[in-house]
């Protein structure tokens, strides 16, 4: 019969602390130096900035749904479909960018050539 016989293996740990290279350290302060910690009134003005965008979000959608509702009752009491209502409000939004287009030339006309176009109107 053969006898079995159990080794115990010992691990040792040093401990001194475990250093890191220069080059490493030095990298960490950098990385530190670069992303500095936000204070703490940063950190509460970024807070209320966010809230602040969300609710603004919130406002939007408020509006949009307001907007949506009273364009289903206009179409209802006009006897019209929505699309027709939303065909009607694309036209006239072309028309007040094609006016502000043509604004925006003479304007620019006039500030490069004060002397023209004194009589007024279109160029």
């Amino acid at each position: 019969m053969s006898s079995y016989t159990a080794r115990s293996t010992r691990f040792t740990c040093s401990r001194r602390p475990v250093r890191a290279d220069d080059d490493e350290l030095k990298e960490e302060a950098d990385k530190a130096a670069e992303n500095p910690q936000p204070s703490p009134e940063e950190i509460e003005l970024t807070g209320k900035i966010k809230m602040i965008e969300a609710e603004g979000g919130f406002r939007l959608q408020i509006a949009q749904m307001e907007r949506d509702g009273k364009m289903m009752a206009l179409a209802e009491g006009r006897n019209v479909s929505l699309e027709q209502i939303a065909a009607e409000l694309e036209k006239v939004r072309m028309q007040m960018d094609s006016k502000e287009r043509i604004i925006a030339t003479e304007v620019a006309v006039q500030t490069a050539n004060p002397d023209m176009g004194k009589g007024g109107g279109y160029i």
